[in-house]
């Protein structure tokens, strides 16, 4: 741990790792091979507070500017409104009021089910710029039923991973921006972007 440390591993990894070689330890106890648990005298090291990675306000811009029709709504509304991906793949055309987007519904491992936190079943509002874009989204995609999903593959929802790895991250690589993921999208909250 003190190597995890050191390495400027966040405290999160170093108490999992802890806990994992407790338990496993524990389990030698139970199994005989041990008489005590040593990983239980372990002091957890001093760790410093980790710098988590975000896009900067130019890279939002520049990519704002790349993107194209759907693809920039999508990430308008992850950056603006600090969706969570398993949220705003399955919101759906009834979720949306004017200036708002209800969040009732998430998906995780393909499975539609309530959103992860009861906080988290809510109302978002959205800026302008991304209602006007969604607007537009809406009249090009011509929805049959407000029941649809409002970024779909067909009648499921868009796929997060597949969006990142054919939308997103393409875009992110022709401006040289490092490695995106949809934790560096959620940004400081005293910037705006629309």
């Amino acid at each position: 741990m003190i190597a995890l440390a050191a390495a400027k591993k966040g405290a999160s990894l170093i108490h999992k790792v802890r806990t994992y070689l407790s338990a496993i330890l524990d389990e030698a106890m139970e199994q005989r091979f041990l008489s005590s648990n040593p990983a239980r005298k372990l002091d957890k090291p001093e760790v410093g507070e980790t710098a988590k990675p975000v896009l900067t306000r130019i890279q939002v811009w520049q990519l704002l500017a790349t993107l194209q029709g759907r693809d920039c709504l999508i990430f308008r509304l992850l950056v603006c409104c600090g969706f969570r991906p398993g949220e705003l793949f399955v919101l759906r055309w009834n979720d949306w009021e004017p200036g708002q987007l209800r969040i009732d519904e998430a998906i995780w491992q393909g499975h539609i089910g309530k959103p992860k936190t009861v906080g988290s079943a809510t109302v978002v509002y959205i800026p302008p710029q991304a209602e006007k874009e969604l607007a537009e989204w809406k009249i090009a995609r011509q929805p049959v039923s407000d029941e649809e999903f409002i970024f779909t593959d067909g009648c499921r929802p868009l796929n997060k991973r597949e969006w990142m790895e054919e939308s997103l991250r393409p875009g992110a690589a022709s401006l040289k921006i490092p490695l995106v993921t949809y934790q560096v999208l959620h940004l400081d909250a005293k910037v705006r972007y629309d």
